[in-house]
């Protein structure tokens, strides 16, 4: 496999990630849509280098074929459009940041700074310096009127600690509700406030905060500890921001067909997906791109990406149980599988095929497919099988029998973990795994009726834990159209029934399935 890492990104993070790659020998690319990505090594990191590093600037994604192993990617450059071959995708892409000037109805002006600009001038300290006398005030507005996160406020506070010490201004905080549940912040505000800074929190009467036509601002307050109303006229006002996934981001998922969370972040908010993984095998989404992070965390996802990445070449994760095979003769070239398939695991050209590479075996292609000409045999042969409700000789007659499919996952640890907790599950519980919820078609649960099966259990993941991101809305409609069919035609709909579950679940997984015996046992044999 060609060692060679492809880096989507502008910032600190992607730049973390290469030099990582570098020192373990990989070949990297750098694809930055900005005009200019400054790059360099760390000392440590230049003489123990041995990857090559090529960086496209500025360079946009046309398109991207392939899958792990041999992904093919066009860009489109300043002045041509450029082809490259990697192993593997990372993207790391610094989010937007938007001054919150609209919250506050104040406007932009000497007097009135964002929360970026009063750090750029903090990092020089030049223009703080020769405008400012000691003793000036600086009023920083975080969360008053919109809620905000801790990364902004540690931002709010690290700032105001800066110009506290270093500049011997004085600060003010306003805020809503100070976030300080982050690693070492409230050690942070506790410094802040030692070093002098004032913070007032309003969690009822909100200041009033006015701009005057020379754009200067007052600041009329309540001190809730106090109860004392209050006039601040500060030198400058800093406003905090929001949060925003980069613009590129939308375009980068379309390009890879990647799931996104509902804020537009690169990483459906999935447990499965931590810490970097995507919906695509091989294409890795780190730090900015994926979640609101502080920069702290920002750089160890980058070291995370780059560990993964680097296990992803040499081996690790390529092996999938259950497989798809689509049977070309049976198939009739309806799509389905190439518009469901979550891992984009299909290929498509005179025949369609599944990309085994690419493929995650979670059977949702199978289970949907109109002409049933995509199987995944080990499964099938696990769970279509005539003998598989045989009953021992030793189980209680009287102990309906009930077919379980749990997903790998959750489901399935979920039973062995109230095995080991000691509950006494019942002696006609028969569970069948499933890779994926979604592999659950409604073949299999009237195939376990006929097997004399009394009532079948469907146990799938939480919602928004499921590894294929919508097996359990696939479950939860073949499962309704069983129980539809039933209560139209028999009396046996409560024969069915379907639970979310995780693999911590034990004493859950043993009062779900033993309720389920007891109301088949108050409704008599079926067969």
């Amino acid at each position: 496999m060609d060692k060679t890492i492809l880096i989507i990104g502008n910032g600190n993070c992607a730049q973390r990630i290469a030099e990582n790659l570098l020192v373990q020998g990989v070949n990297v690319i750098i694809a930055s849509k900005d005009q200019h990505f400054e790059f360099a090594l760390s000392s440590a990191a230049k003489r123990q280098t041995w990857g090559s590093i090529e960086i496209l600037t500025p360079t946009s994604v046309l398109a991207c074929y392939g899958f792990i192993g041999l992904f093919d990617i066009l860009f489109q450059s300043a002045r041509e459009k450029i082809r490259r071959n990697a192993s593997i995708i990372i993207i790391a892409e610094d989010y937007e940041l938007k001054p919150n000037f609209d919250l506050y109805d104040l406007n932009p002006s000497v007097y009135v700074w964002s929360l970026s600009q009063i750090n750029e001038s903090v990092n020089g300290l030049q223009h703080l310096k020769k405008n400012l006398p000691i003793g000036s005030k600086i009023a920083f507005l975080t969360g008053l009127i919109k809620e905000s996160n801790a990364v902004i406020q540690e931002n709010v506070m690290r700032t105001a600690l800066r110009l506290q010490l270093d500049l011997e201004l004085q600060t003010y905080i306003f805020t809503g509700n100070l976030k300080v549940s982050g690693k070492g912040l409230e050690a942070l505000s506790r410094e802040l406030k030692k070093a002098g800074a004032v913070i007032s929190k309003f969690t009822k009467n909100i200041p009033q905060i006015i701009q005057n036509r020379d754009g200067s601002i007052s600041i009329t307050y309540l001190d809730e500890v106090t109860l004392q109303h209050f006039i601040l006229i500060p030198d400058i006002t800093v406003v905090d921001e929001t949060i925003y996934p980069s613009n590129y981001l939308p375009h980068l998922a379309d390009v890879f067909g990647l799931e996104t969370d509902l804020l537009g972040f690169l990483q459906a908010d999935n447990v499965h997906r931590i810490q970097t993984h995507t919906n695509r095998k091989g294409i890795l989404a780190a730090g900015p791109s994926k979640a609101v992070q502080s920069i702290a965390d920002h750089l160890s996802d980058a070291d995370g990406a780059a560990q993964t990445a680097i296990e992803f070449l040499r081996g690790s994760f390529f092996q999938t149980r259950y497989t798809a095979e689509i049977n070309t003769g049976m198939c009739v070239r309806c799509l389905t599988c190439l518009r469901l398939c979550p891992h984009h695991a299909i290929s498509f050209g005179a025949k369609l095929g599944v990309i085994l590479e690419a493929c995650e075996g979670c059977g949702l292609c199978a289970a949907e497919c109109p002409a049933t000409a995509i199987s995944q045999q080990h499964l099938q042969d696990n769970i279509i099988n005539q003998n598989f409700l045989n009953r021992p000789k030793q189980i209680d007659p009287a102990s309906p029998s009930i077919v379980a499919f749990c997903c790998g996952r959750s489901a399935v640890p979920c039973a062995e973990l109230a095995r080991c907790m000691r509950h006494k599950l019942p002696q006609g519980l028969f569970i069948v795994e499933v890779p994926c919820a979604c592999s659950i078609s409604i073949e299999y649960i009237l195939t376990a009726f006929t097997n004399l099966a009394e009532g079948v259990l469907v146990l799938t993941c939480h919602e928004g834990n499921c590894y294929s991101e919508k097996g359990i809305l696939f479950a939860n409609n073949r499962t309704n159209q069983v129980l539809d069919f039933f209560e139209q035609t028999t009396s046996s709909g409560k024969r069915i029934e379907m639970h979310t579950i995780a693999s911590n679940m034990g004493t859950e997984f043993f009062e779900i399935v033993n309720q389920f015996e007891k109301m088949l046992i108050d409704m008599g044999p079926l067969h």
